[in-house]
């Protein structure tokens, strides 16, 4: 870089003395800028001679061990450098964030007040969640350096792997329609050159080291990387953290009492329900027809194909929605691919051996009706009890997809009961509305006289839907929580930014699936014959749509209360 001589003051040499002193300040000092560049101009020699190289290990992993970044708390500054190296190397979009910084906070009259920056990328954790998880198996991790690496060319863009990763890792890029995440600049490690995170700190606070499997296994066991970060002993991370100072006991994220919304994921939430509406449809009408029914009915009659046709459908196109939440739909077909470790690939071979069995049920129906054979029997039981069984299995898939992801609250119990109660108060709803339409159509479709069926569904309606809205409604109770526990901040998304999709939830429930069972069943009106068809078929069906849409509503919170574990400070 040129100094200031034979530049600026060339044309002052024969100018007074004062003049010249100015000039001679001039020669001699730079501006900082000037020194900046300069400084830099005068490492670069010893960088092109291996300076970086204190930056990674001078050997590749053996067997037993694996690369790690191993980051000096100590020495961030938290400027960001390592944020726009990563983001200028990998070429990324706006927006899109492979390394970020967040900050730890802590502090009390009685001790110093302390912020620390906390710059984080992968982890590339021992048991990445989010190669297990993924269902067209998109991820990798190398045996050789233990970096957990990428597809995009495999990528469906399901999203799955941004709920399974504990530390929000991955990043959906909408204008791709793939997920992508930090390789630890593989590439560069290969040419032995430290990632770009690492070559840009000014301060050497990033490097790369070799860490031992079982030392991370053990580390692990003790809890967190840092406070308030997600439990390790999940994907047993391999990144170390260094620091000299004594945290306050108190040190949290800066953003720890901050309450978010999640993403809300609205094709998710109609697969779940039409899904779980179908299976639990098709149970409870095969149960009637098979074995509830105290008279035999044809195996042929026209209502029961009604709502078998009618479950079927709703099913497929329940499966149909789950499309619209796929960057790549084209690539759909890949996600069966990961059905060993993926309980999404599970859920989707379930739902597809549901909807083959079931349509084959209501094929037979069809193909075999006014025929004389009594092996056909046999054929549609065996068929039933397949459609049932899968359907079930389908289900309880879909419970341990949210499981697996380790948030606080998607336990199995909670999202088990919460699913199973949604498919038996859809099956009772659609069998009801179903059964309204049909009965004056087909009066032998039921061999009990339909005004006694109807008022038992009515009443399965009115009682499931009670039980449903009293479950979700002590989840307000979680606000008395003394703490900033998971469940006081679903509550306070519940009552607050969440407040009137929560209120519009309880209000659908509330009308279809009380007051139109409750006024279904008032005895007087029963007492003087029954109510006219017509208005019994559209009470009916509007009770079914209502609390479908409330259940829809429901699944929608379900996503936005969710609350994601991530690293301190991170912010979305």
């Amino acid at each position: 870089m040129r100094r200031r001589e034979g530049l600026s003051c060339v044309g002052f040499a024969g100018m007074d003395g004062i003049v010249n002193e100015v000039c001679e300040a001039q020669r001699r000092e730079n501006t900082a800028v000037e020194a900046f560049a300069i400084a830099g101009l005068e490492q670069a020699p010893a960088h092109a001679d291996g300076t970086y190289r204190t930056l990674m290990p001078a050997t590749p992993p053996v067997p037993g061990t694996q690369y790690a970044f191993e980051v000096d708390l100590d020495a961030c500054s938290g400027c960001g450098s390592c944020v726009a190296a990563c983001h200028q190397k990998n070429d990324l979009h706006p927006g899109e964030l492979w390394r970020r910084v967040g900050y730890l906070v802590g502090g009390t009259p009685s001790e110093p007040a302390l912020l620390q920056a906390v710059p984080s990328a992968c982890h590339h954790c021992l048991e990445p969640a989010c190669l297990h998880g993924c269902p067209a198996v998109a991820y990798r991790k190398d045996p050789e350096t233990g970096i957990v690496i990428h597809s995009d060319s495999d990528c469906i863009g399901c999203q799955y792997c941004t709920l399974t990763c504990p530390y929000e890792v991955p990043h959906f890029d909408r204008s791709l329609g793939i997920v992508r995440k930090c390789d630890m600049c593989q590439d560069r490690l290969a040419a032995g050159e430290p990632p770009a995170c690492a070559q840009a700190c000014p301060h050497d606070a990033i490097r790369i080291t070799t860490v031992s499997t079982e030392e991370v296994r053990f580390a692990s066991e003790s809890g967190s990387l840092l406070p308030a970060a997600p439990d390790s002993k999940y994907t047993l991370p391999s990144t170390r953290y260094r620091s000299s100072k004594k945290w306050p006991a108190n040190t949290l994220p800066v953003d720890y009492f901050a309450v978010r919304p999640e993403r809300g994921h609205w094709s998710l939430a109609v697969m779940l329900v039409l899904t779980q509406m179908s299976v639990g449809a098709f149970a409870l009408e095969y149960v009637r027809h098979w074995h509830v029914q105290s008279t035999p009915t044809d195996v042929h009659e026209p209502g029961h194909a009604v709502h078998w046709i009618a479950s079927l459908l709703l099913g497929i196109l329940g499966m149909s929605a789950s499309i619209f939440h796929l960057g790549r739909p084209e690539r759909a077909w890949k996600a069966w691919k990961g059905w060993r470790t993926s309980w999404l690939s599970r859920e989707i071979l379930g739902l597809a051996l549901f909807a083959m069995l079931a349509s084959l049920y209501v094929f037979a129906n069809f193909l075999t009706a006014g025929l004389e054979l009594r092996d056909i029997e046999t054929i549609q039981r065996v068929l039933g009890v397949g459609a049932v069984a899968s359907g079930g299995g389908a289900v309880f898939a879909s419970v341990m997809i949210y499981v697996a992801t380790h948030r606080p609250l998607w336990t199995f119990g909670r999202t088990a009961i919460d699913f199973t109660l949604t498919a038996a108060l859809l099956s009772v709803a659609l069998t009801l509305a179903v059964t309204a339409t049909t009965s004056p159509v087909f009066p032998d479709y039921l061999s009990a006289p339909p005004h006694a069926s109807l008022r038992r569904l009515c009443l399965a309606l009115l009682t499931l839907t009670g039980i449903r809205l009293l479950l979700e409604a002590t989840r307000l109770w979680h606000l008395r929580d003394a703490t900033m526990t998971p469940h006081r901040r679903a509550a306070m998304l519940l009552t607050g930014a969440l407040s009137m999709s929560f209120v519009r939830r309880i209000f659908f429930g509330v009308l279809g699936g009380l007051i139109l069972p409750a006024l279904l069943l008032a005895e007087p009106f029963w007492a003087a014959g029954g109510y006219h068809p017509i208005f019994l078929a559209a009470a009916s069906g509007l009770a079914w749509a209502l609390v479908t849409t409330g259940e829809m509503l429901s699944r929608h919170l379900f996503f936005l209360t969710s609350v994601a574990p991530q690293m301190p400070g991170v912010q979305r």
